[in-house]
This record gives C-alpha cells, sequence and structure tokens, in this order.
C-alpha cells in the first residue's frame, strides 16, 4: 500500500515496482477492503484489547510489536501516476494456507501488463526462502532491462521506434539512446502528465504519431508529428496527447532532475 503511494507521487524516479506477496491496490482501496474475510476477522480480533492497536499473534518474533487498526482501514488516494511505471510485477507465495493473494493472481498471472513468477515459500520469504527470492528478482530486472531498453542501445543499429513500440499499450518512456552527456527518450502517452520542470535541462519534443500538446502556465503547443519544440530549464510544463495516443521523442541531460508541481 504504501509503496503505491510513493510511486503515484513520484513515478519519474521509480525504475520497477515488486509485489512480493502484497496487495495491489486502486485508489480509495484499503488493506480492510482488499483482505479475506479470516484476516478481517483477524484484525478485528487482535484489535479487541485496546481498540486501536492489533495485537502481534501467538508465537511470533518477540520484536514484531502491535499494529494500529487505522492503518488497515485508511483509504489510500491515488491520481494514477503509478500507472505511468513500465515495470511490474506480482511475486505470488504458494507455500502457506490462507494466503488472500490468490484471487489478485488469479487476475494477473495472464496480464500483457504485468511480470508473475510464483515462489513455494511462507509468507516470510526473505526468511524462509532468500536464495529463490534473490533469484526471481535477479531474473526480473533482467526482463525489467529489456523492456526498458528494447533492445536498441547500441551506438551502430538501427532504430525502429514505431515498429518497437507498435505493440505496447499503456504509458512506457524510456532512454533509446545516448549523445554525449544528452538522453534520447521515447515516450508513448495516452493520458495527460503532471506539472513539472526541470531545474538544470532544457528538454526538446518531436512528435512522432497522434500529436502531442505542451501546456505551458499562459499558453498551450500543439505539435503534429513532425514538429518540433523546446522547453527551456526552470519553464513548468505538463504534456498530453492530442487524441488517444501519442509517439514522441524528448531529447535532455542525461541528468536532468524533475520536480512536480
Amino acid at each position: 500500500m504504501v509503496m503505491t503511494g510513493v510511486a503515484d507521487r513520484i513515478p519519474e524516479k521509480i525504475y520497477g515496482l515488486i509485489y512480493i506477496d502484497a496487495y495491489i491496490p486502486e485508489n480509495g482501496d484499503n488493506c480492510w477492503n482488499l483482505t479475506s474475510d479470516a484476516y478481517r476477522n483477524l484484525f478485528a480480533t487482535g484489535a479487541g484489547k485496546d481498540g486501536f492497536t492489533v495485537a502481534v499473534p501467538p508465537g511470533m518474533e518477540n520484536r514484531r510489536r502491535p499494529h494500529p487498526l487505522a492503518t488497515f482501514m485508511q483509504n489510500l488516494t491515488l491520481t494514477g501516476n503509478h500507472t505511468k511505471i513500465h515495470n511490474r510485477a506480482f511475486v505470488y507465495l504458494t507455500g502457506w494456507e490462507g494466503t488472500p493473494f490468490s484471487k489478485q493472481y488469479e487476475r494477473l498471472k495472464n496480464s500483457k501488463d504485468w511480470h508473475v513468477e510464483t515462489i513455494h515459500s511462507a509468507h516470510n520469504v526473505m526468511r524462509e526462502s532468500p536464495n529463490e527470492l534473490t533469484d526471481v528478482l535477479c531474473k526480473l530486472e533482467n526482463k525489467f532491462k529489456s523492456k526498458k531498453t528494447l533492445g536498441i542501445m547500441n551506438s551502430l543499429s538501427v532504430v525502429d521506434v514505431k515498429q518497437d513500440m507498435a505493440a505496447i499499450t499503456q504509458y512506457y518512456n524510456a532512454v533509446v539512446s545516448s549523445v554525449n552527456d544528452h538522453v534520447v527518450r521515447v515516450s508513448l502517452m495516452f493520458e495527460p502528465f503532471y506539472w513539472h520542470y526541470h531545474p538544470n535541462s532544457d528538454e526538446t519534443f518531436l512528435s512522432l504519431e497522434g500529436g502531442l500538446i505542451i501546456q505551458l502556465e499562459d499558453k498551450d503547443i500543439e505539435l503534429l508529428p513532425g514538429q518540433l519544440f523546446t522547453v527551456p530549464a526552470n519553464i513548468r510544463h505538463r504534456t498530453l496527447p492530442m487524441g488517444e495516443r501519442s509517439l514522441n521523442l524528448t531529447f535532455e541531460r542525461a541528468d536532468a532532475e524533475t520536480v512536480q508541481v
């Protein structure tokens, strides 16, 4: 829950999201409504002593402490920015009874937008199966890298941006080449990006397909395919597709910082 909230605030700083036997919330969700009846009963029973904290179940590590009940009940407010993170994975742990994550696994296992892995382990996989978890994390890192670069980072190779992006159906933003101390990014947009600025870099946009709208504080710039526009450093702006889908290239310093406003 916390990870998703952070990702929603600063998606541009996050390379990938890996949910290890964890709930994947949407806007307005909370742990209480995502979990199973058995765990809701466990939470309520555990809070019976003082009504505020859920007691640690018997037999657990003595370092564990009661958990505030309100954290299970509080709704998570999301803007949708977290969905702009292209690399997403769910690791389903199959070695324990009563898991509340079975329905989530069934929903995601055939999704083209998610990497799904399974480990036969109890819920505390870092203690029970650390080697298996490490293997899965390394495997996911390799998958993330292959998607992020589209396999076209070699200097002396032809980059067919339109062909490489044709099958992608969600927000995508990745470096496809580097030029001295700058990078070239390919961006595929289906909805508006948030307002932001870059304090240490200009940003040049080249529209390839669909058209792009660049909103400044005092005017809107409409870029048709083949047109180019540069936003100077420290100028607040946001981008949105002109139609349902917008494919663009952006050029900026490799160390460009993004500040959300």
